[in-house]
C-alpha cells in the first residue's frame, strides 16, 4: 500500500512538472525547452610551477629535449581539462656552491654562486626586458621564452 503511494506520488510530481519544461507545451515530450543547461562558473585555476634545472656538466642535452616538449606541456596546461589555468612558471638552477679538490698547490676549492644559489633566473622577455617569473595569461610568446629560460646552460668548472 504504502510502496503504490509513493509511485502514485511520483507520477503526480512528475506530470506537474511536466509542462513547466518542454517545448512548445506538449505534455508527452520529455526533452526541457523552456529550463536552460547552465555551465556552472569555474573560476581559472591559479597554479605556480617551478622547474629546477640541472646546469652541471653533462645536461646539455636534457635541456634541450626539455625545450623541445614544452609546447606540448604549455598547451596541456592551457587546455585544463576544461577549466582556465592561470600560470606562473619560474626557473632556478642547481648551482649554490661546488666543493672540489684541485691538484696541489692548489688543493681544496670552494666556489660559490650567489647570483643562483636557490634564486629565480631571469627570463628574457620577447620584448628585450627580463622578468622573474614568465606568467601565462598576458604572453603570447610564452612558449619561446620558456624554453629560453629552461636551457640555463652548464657550469663547467675550469681548474685554475
Amino acid at each position: 500500500m504504502i510502496r503504490r503511494t509513493l509511485v502514485a506520488a511520483a507520477v503526480v510530481a512528475a506530470s506537474v512538472l511536466l509542462p513547466v519544461c518542454n517545448p512548445a507545451g506538449q505534455r508527452s515530450s520529455t526533452v526541457p525547452a523552456s529550463c536552460e543547461s547552465v555551465q556552472p562558473l569555474i573560476v581559472p585555476q591559479k597554479t605556480d610551477i617551478l622547474f629546477v634545472v640541472d646546469n652541471s656538466g653533462s645536461m646539455r642535452e636534457e635541456q634541450q629535449g626539455v625545450a623541445a616538449e614544452l609546447p606540448a606541456f604549455v598547451a596541456q596546461l592551457a587546455q585544463g581539462g576544461g577549466v582556465a589555468n592561470d600560470f606562473q612558471v619560474g626557473v632556478i638552477t642547481t648551482s649554490v656552491y661546488q666543493n672540489s679538490l684541485s691538484p696541489p698547490p692548489v688543493g681544496n676549492v670552494l666556489r660559490t654562486y650567489p647570483d643562483q644559489a636557490g634564486k629565480l633566473r631571469p627570463a628574457s622577455l620577447a620584448d628585450g626586458g627580463t622578468a622573474p617569473f614568465l606568467r601565462s595569461a598576458d604572453d603570447p610568446y610564452l612558449v619561446q621564452e620558456f624554453a629560453q629560460l629552461i636551457q640555463q646552460g652548464v657550469n663547467i668548472f675550469a681548474w685554475g
